[in-house]
C-alpha cells in the first residue's frame, strides 16, 4: 500500500478494516454556566489497538475553559496498516540519513516493527472570554497550551480537520515544525524508538463591528518541538530534531447575509531550527538544518442553504 493520501494523488491502496466506536456525551446547565463532557473510544483492526479522546468544558456568560486529551496505542507491527505506510522512510528518518534498507527489520525497525511510536497522546488546555453579553464589548480572547507526555503525537488519522481547540492555521501541518497529529502522514511521525516533546503556547483575539457582521482577529503561536532518537544505526547523522517556531495569523469574517459568509486568513510561520547537519539519503550529501519561513493565504466563500 502506498501513501496516496500523503502524496495528494489517488495512487494509494484502499483499506477495509472494521472500526468500532463507543461514545458518551454529557451536558448540564447550572447557575454558574454550562458544563459539558465527552468521552470517545475507538478500535481499528490492524491499525489502532486503542484510542481514547476526552473533553471537559465549562462555558459561562463571559468566561470559558476547555481541557482535551487524546491517548492512542497504535498497532505498529510489521503486518499492520501502519507497517505498510511507515517502512522506515518517514520525514524524520530521512533527516537521520537512514533509509528503511539500512534499518534491521522488514518494516523498518528492529524486530520488524513499523517505523512509528506505539504510544501517542496530545493534551490541549485553553481559557477564553467573550465580553459581549455582560459588558457590551464585542471582544473575545483565548489563551491556551498544547503538549504531550507519550513518545509521539499521532492521535488522529487525518489532520486536515481537527477537534482540538488550538489557535493558528499551519504550525501543526507541515515539515518545517515537524508537528502533525496524523498517524498516516510521515510529517510528525518521529519513528520507532523516538521520543517527542511538544510545547506550544497560543493566544487569539477577535473584535466584531458593523452590527456584528464583520469580525477581525489575530492568532499568535509560539512553540517548540523536540524529537530525540534513542537508538543508532549505520549512517546516522542526526540524533535530535529541535525547532522553535512562531506563527502570526490575521483573520477576518464577513457575514454578508444570513446564508452567505466570506472569511479568510493570512498565516505566516517562522522557524528556528537545530544547529547541525544531517545526511541527505537521496544525494548522500551532508546538509544543514535550515530556518524556514512559510506562508498560507486562504479565502472561503460559504453559502448555507
Amino acid at each position: 500500500m502506498t501513501r496516496g493520501y500523503a502524496s495528494g494523488n489517488n495512487d494509494g491502496g484502499s483499506v477495509t478494516k472494521p472500526l468500532y466506536a463507543l461514545a458518551g456525551i454529557y451536558s448540564t446547565e447550572t447557575s454558574f454556566g454550562t458544563i459539558g463532557a465527552q468521552l470517545w473510544g475507538f478500535y481499528i483492526q490492524d491499525a489502532v489497538d486503542a484510542l481514547g479522546v476526552g473533553e471537559l468544558s465549562w462555558t459561562g456568560s463571559t468566561f470559558n475553559a476547555a481541557l482535551q486529551y487524546a491517548l492512542a496505542k497504535l498497532d505498529n507491527s510489521k503486518d499492520s496498516i501502519l507497517g505498510a505506510l511507515h517502512g522506515g522512510n518517514s520525514y524524520f528518518r530521512l533527516l537521520q540519513g537512514v533509509r528503511s534498507d539500512a534499518i534491521a527489520g522488514a518494516a523498518g525497525a528492529p524486530g520488524g516493527r513499523a517505523d512509528i511510536s506505539e504510544a501517542n497522546d496530545l493534551f490541549v488546555f485553553n481559557v477564553g472570554a467573550d465580553f459581549a453579553q455582560d459588558f457590551g464589548v464585542p471582544l473575545d480572547v483565548k489563551l491556551g497550551y498544547v503538549g504531550n507526555f507519550q513518545d509521539g503525537t499521532a492521535v488522529t488519522l487525518n489532520d486536515d480537520g481537527t477537534i482540538f481547540k488550538y489557535a493558528g492555521a499551519i504550525w501543526w501541518q507541515n515539515t518545517a515544525t515537524g508537528v502533525s497529529t496524523s498517524a498516516l502522514l510521515p510529517t510528525g511521525v518521529g519513528g520507532f524508538g523516538s521520543e517527542q516533546d511538544l510545547n506550544v503556547f497560543y493566544g487569539a483575539i477577535g473584535y466584531k463591528m458593523i452590527d456584528d457582521r464583520l469580525r477581525i482577529g489575530l492568532d499568535y503561536v509560539w512553540g517548540s518541538n523536540e524529537i530525540e532518537w534513542k537508538r543508532t544505526a549505520a549512517g546516522l547523522r542526526a540524533n535530535k530534531f529541535d525547532v522553535d517556531f512562531q506563527e502570526i495569523t490575521p483573520r477576518f469574517s464577513w457575514k454578508h447575509t444570513n446564508n452567505l459568509t466570506i472569511s479568510g486568513y493570512y498565516a505566516y510561520l517562522m522557524t528556528d531550527a537545530t544547529e547541525g547537519t544531517y545526511l541527505d539519503p537521496v544525494t548522500n550529501v551532508n546538509r544543514s538544518f535550515e530556518d524556514e519561513d512559510r506562508q498560507r493565504v486562504r479565502l472561503e466563500v460559504k453559502y448555507s442553504f
